[in-house]
């Protein structure tokens, strides 16, 4: 199954770009944009994130589970993956890992999981995940991971009617 995109199944084809987030070199799809993948079972948890990206001006797909994510990203690779931990078919541990051994392109993943207990963070940091954030979250944590990790989206200019761009 292909991505969740406002309703529809589809994948955007992805563009080139690069930009720079430390020392890690990111290639960003369509005008600059990081392509963003959420994993998430959960559907209101699905609408939540999505809205809170969107509103900060990123391009984002949904999933439901951890096989779609492995899937979605195989198909057309992600720049970042919000991966719930635990999810059917396919948990966020093992997609995380899958996508590490067999993925030519590394995505960032991010663990996002309602189990804050000692010793989660490391759990998911074990199984190749990049960061962590626990639910419940507030809107300014998850925009601030994402950040932290590929940096605020680059939208291209918008033109006018008359074509001037402002």
């Amino acid at each position: 199954m292909r991505p969740d995109t406002d309703g529809l199944k589809s994948t955007p084809p992805a563009g080139m770009g690069e930009a720079t987030n430390g020392s890690a070199q990111h290639s960003f799809g369509c005008a600059n944009v990081p392509r963003i993948l959420m994993a998430e079972d959960n559907a209101i948890n699905q609408r939540v994130g999505k809205l809170i990206l969107q509103r900060a001006g990123f391009r984002i797909d949904v999933v439901h589970d951890g096989q779609e994510a492995l899937d979605a990203h195989r198909q057309n690779p992600y720049d970042l993956i919000l991966m719930d931990c635990h999810m059917p078919v396919m948990d966020g541990f093992e997609a995380c890992r899958e996508i590490r051994r067999t993925s030519e392109r590394q995505p960032v993943i991010i663990a996002v999981t309602a189990n804050a207990l000692v010793g989660e963070r490391e759990r998911c940091l074990d199984a190749g995940m990049d960061d962590y954030l626990p639910k419940p979250f507030q809107a300014e944590q998850l925009i601030g991971v994402v950040q932290k990790w590929v940096g605020s989206p680059r939208l291209e200019p918008a033109q006018s009617r008359d074509g001037s761009v402002s």
